[in-house]
């Protein structure tokens, strides 16, 4: 056990994690260093191909390839030219240089090279030379002649005479040239990165053996701290309370010091702040009750007319609301409203409009001054600019019309008994509640015969969020009603359309209040 314990040491992990590291990093990097190597050496080699290929030029004299491509170089000019370039391959330290044409048959011909006479026909032309004369560009490639019999890195450059004829100018080097400069390159590369892999492990080591000792005497006490229920009277054993001080690990020991004191004090602090959330969490539970108390029951029937509420608020209490009752004319009025916000300032604002709109109908069956006196109110000491946007509707089962004043609400849909279609109700625009006093409402009124539906609800129908982020919108809404059933209950609709809200958001949190309100008439 003891000797497995050395094994797996503190020291021995330092040393083995960071010498591992570094043989990582080499093994990873060296590929690259010696890619960098190589391709530096080559682009050296075919920076000097270029430059000695651009140097041809000045050797010629400007009319040299027209005069060749008439045959009118005489084989002295040749000879006298070929040496001098023949001279400076040897200065720039490249092995060939040579000109290449194509005459109007399509074959290559050599104007300059080594070669003592001069037109020399260029049989079989590398897949290099074809792409030059081709596109007409630069191309720098390494590859086997096969009519030369050489290994050759080349950089062939396109010229345009001035009777435009076109050539190339190419420069080669033998592969053999090159081979050694890019073997001494990874010799020294590799000889650095060895000598780099052992100085690394002998830092390591030393600084392996340097921090673990505090770490292993700070590692020993917390661990007693621990088992000792994190008496005052633990400290560092040996020396090392004065290590301590001197070292890195003091900070560390300090703060350990300090947790241990304030520990519990912490403890008693969370254990309040349980509690508060517990006391919170339950005076929200009873909040939520007590707003639904405002709320009248989630259905109600007088005559033909059956109405179904559903509501889902996002927390524990919420802004939504909706109300059904008669007014004094005996008309039965529908209201739906949803307060701006969320949380407990919504649903106390929520509680003052339920308020206002009860003592409002209670004073006019007038839709329009209905909605004037509850705005009226709501705007008096509001200092936090809450709105509320509400749908009121008053039917009267005498003429079968729906009175109705929408206040910056979500306009309902409608379903005809006689169509399969569904449709929204297009009110005149309203300004919402609760913000501008002198603000003047428009009453609406629409049939609503024997047959008909109609479904009212708040934003957080249209504004629910699915998985895929998106909005199950009035599109989606619309289809999900078109596929009800005409016999379906008021009930069905809206039990029907929170269900198909809830699995279009499930795995999402809920987003804002859900209110939805069905009529059958």
């Amino acid at each position: 056990m003891r000797k497995l314990k050395k094994l797996v040491s503190i020291r021995v992990q330092i040393f083995v994690t960071f010498f591992v590291v570094t043989l990582l990093i080499a093994a990873v990097f060296s590929p690259y260093g010696c890619y960098t190597n190589i391709h530096s050496i080559r682009s050296s080699v075919d920076e000097r191909l270029k430059t000695a290929a651009y140097g041809v030029q000045a050797f010629l004299p400007p009319d040299y390839v027209d005069r060749m491509f008439e045959r009118k170089v005489s084989e002295e000019e040749y000879n006298y030219l070929r040496d001098k370039i023949s001279d400076y391959c040897e200065d720039v330290g490249i092995s060939y240089l040579y000109i290449i044409i194509q005459n109007a048959d399509g074959k290559f011909f050599f104007i300059m090279d080594n070669s003592p006479k001069p037109f020399e026909e260029y049989l079989k032309p590398t897949p290099d030379i074809l792409k030059a004369f081709r596109t007409k560009r630069t191309v720098v490639s390494q590859g086997y002649d096969s009519e030369f019999g050489i290994l050759a890195r080349s950089a062939l450059l396109p010229f345009t005479s001035k009777n435009g004829h076109f050539y190339i100018v190419g420069a080669d080097v033998n592969v053999s040239y090159i081979r050694p400069m890019i073997l001494k390159s990874l010799d020294d590369f590799l000889f650095i990165m060895l000598c780099g892999i052992v100085l690394v492990g002998v830092v390591t080591f030393f600084l392996a053996r340097r921090i673990s000792r505090p770490i292993r005497l700070l590692s020993d006490f917390t661990v007693r701290l621990a088992e000792n229920g994190f008496s005052k009277d633990i400290k560092l054993r040996g020396d090392g309370s004065k290590m301590a001080l001197t070292s890195e690990v003091a900070l560390l020991y300090r703060n350990i010091s300090t947790m241990r004191m304030r520990l519990f004090e912490y403890i008693g602090m969370v254990k309040e702040a349980v509690r508060a959330k517990e006391r919170a969490e339950s005076e929200l539970k009873i909040a939520g009750q007590i707003q639904r108390s405002f709320l009248p029951e989630n259905s109600f029937s007088d005559g033909e007319i059956k109405v179904y509420a559903s509501m889902k608020p996002a927390r524990e209490v919420g802004g939504d609301l909706y109300d059904f009752f008669k007014l004094p004319d005996g008309r039965i009025c529908l209201v739906v409203g949803d307060v701006s916000g969320k949380g407990m300032p919504a649903a106390l604002f929520m509680a003052r409009a339920v308020t206002s709109i009860r003592a409002a109908a209670g004073v006019t069956s007038s839709l329009k001054k209905m909605v004037n006196i509850i705005n009226e109110e709501l705007c008096r000491n509001n200092y936090s600019c809450t709105f509320l946007t509400l749908f009121a509707a008053a039917y009267d089962p005498r003429s079968e019309s729906l009175d109705f004043v929408n206040c910056g609400h979500n306009p309902p849909f409608i379903m005809r008994a006689g169509s399969d279609s569904v449709s929204a109700l297009k009110p005149k625009p309203n300004s919402v509640l609760g913000v501008f006093e002198d603000s003047e409402f428009a009453e609406e009124s629409v049939r609503f015969g024997n047959g008909d539906r109609l479904l009212i609800y708040t934003d957080g129908v249209t504004e629910a969020i699915g998985r895929d982020g998106s909005f199950f919108g009035e599109t989606r809404s619309a289809e999900f009603l078109a596929g009800i059933p005409k016999s379906a209950t008021a009930r069905d609709m809206s039990e029907g359309m929170l269900r198909e809200i809830l699995n279009f958001e499930k795995g999402c949190e809920q987003s804002d209040d859900i209110t939805i309100v069905a009529v059958v008439n």
